[in-house]
């Protein structure tokens, strides 16, 4: 979690520590592309954990336990992991989209996903999980999603879409 070593530098700033949003993003990131992830937790000369390091690591373990669906039992999507903010996970009757920053209202997906009319989208993780995500088909083959301000702000760090594959095609 330390930038500059493999342990428990006290020289360094609690500011320059991994914080959630960094170890979650990494974490999507390094998961979309079929990584594993090792994270490096030093602790102080008395066998304490910096508090900074328990907030980051509390934190993420939050996010990561609301959004474990779209990270564990995955695999990566063998078209691409993802371009820009978006990484994608797979799963055999799902697909995950994955933004690391806070979307718009309208969310362009900039590559053709396994999408067929009739699939559901529906928010994964944060205080509006479950909620269904309009989904427009653009003439190219690829889809925009459309978010309720309630929507953008039910999550943080990375926002995860549910894609199941429940169309009848």
């Amino acid at each position: 979690m330390d930038p500059d070593s493999f342990g428990y530098n006290y020289q360094t700033p609690d500011s320059q520590y991994l914080n959630a949003n960094g170890t979650i993003q990494a974490l999507v990131d390094i998961v979309s592309k079929n990584g594993n992830f090792l994270l490096d937790i030093g602790p102080r000369n008395d066998g304490t954990i910096a508090d900074i390091m328990v907030q980051g690591l509390t934190e993420a373990g939050t996010w990561i336990h609301a959004h474990a669906e779209s990270l564990f039992g995955t695999r990566y999507w063998s078209v691409t992991p993802g371009v820009g903010n978006f990484r994608y996970t797979t799963k055999q009757d799902a697909f995950y989209i994955h933004y690391l920053t806070t979307p718009g209202l309208t969310l362009d997906i900039p590559d053709k996903l396994p999408y067929l009319s009739g699939d559901t989208v529906t928010m994964l993780g944060g205080s509006m999980h479950g909620s269904h995500v309009t989904v427009t088909e653009r003439a190219d083959g690829t889809i925009s999603f459309g978010l309720s301000s309630a929507q953008i702000s039910a999550d943080k760090y990375v926002w995860t879409f549910k894609l199941a594959y429940t169309s009848k095609s």
